[in-house]
């Protein structure tokens, strides 16, 4: 990214490490600000300073304003910008761990995790929103063994399960509480199959055809 030659001229320098990283120097004051695709970061100890590059940048390109500056610009009230971002910080910790098995609330939580230094209350509403889904759906843990899903239901100690790891007892005792559920299903259909046993051919095609996975190379006819 080469900048305009206004901002050569009133200090701002181009890193020889990386080319998208650029800062100010005022004195004893920085800015540094990175670019990403169509992304920048900004940040440094001068507030001032940042508002004053934040202009030099809106009259040197066109750049997106915030929800905060755009509610600004407008007069839009009623949305008010929320002080302690430790408790969105947090959370929005807990919903990123969550996208990891469950790939439908990525979007939601990628759009919500631009605002982690300056949050409003839409934000919070929406970000519980999306904790609410994660709790009041039960996961599915599939098993091709009727004796490990009783077991599993079992609440009852008793001798033989008092050699079971205790992350075993774990998964029990999320199994009552009812955020996993163990559900049955025929050991041809078990997807797990893949990456344990050793199968046929058919049995591994078959498998793959349930994760959607196609051969590009040789499509089937």
């Amino acid at each position: 990214m080469e900048l305009p030659e206004g901002f050569r001229r009133q200090g701002e320098h181009k890193s020889a490490h990386d080319y998208s990283l650029f800062t100010l120097h005022q004195g004893d004051d920085i800015v540094v600000f990175l670019v990403y695709v169509d992304n920048l970061f900004l940040t440094g100890r001068n507030a001032e300073l940042i508002d004053a590059t934040k202009n030099k940048l809106h009259q040197q390109f066109k750049m997106k304003l915030t929800t905060l500056e755009y509610d600004q610009s407008t007069g839009a009230r009623g949305d008010e910008l929320l002080s302690d971002i430790s408790f969105y910080q947090r959370l929005m910790g807990k919903l990123m761990y969550g996208t990891i098995t469950r790939v439908d609330i990525n979007f939601a939580v990628q759009t919500l995790n631009q605002f982690m230094q300056h949050y409003k209350g839409s934000h919070w509403d929406a970000a519980t929103r999306e904790l609410k889904v994660l709790i009041t759906l039960p996961i599915s843990v599939f098993s091709d063994s009727n004796s490990a899903i009783q077991l599993a239901n079992n609440s009852v100690f008793h001798k033989r399960t008092k050699h079971i790891e205790i992350n075993c007892h774990f998964i029990r005792d999320k199994i009552k509480s009812g955020l996993i559920q163990a559900v049955h299903v025929q050991t041809h259909d078990q997807i797990a199959d893949l990456l344990t046993k050793g199968l046929s051919q058919a049995q591994h095609a078959h498998l793959l055809g349930k994760l959607g996975v196609l051969n590009i190379v040789h499509p089937a006819a």
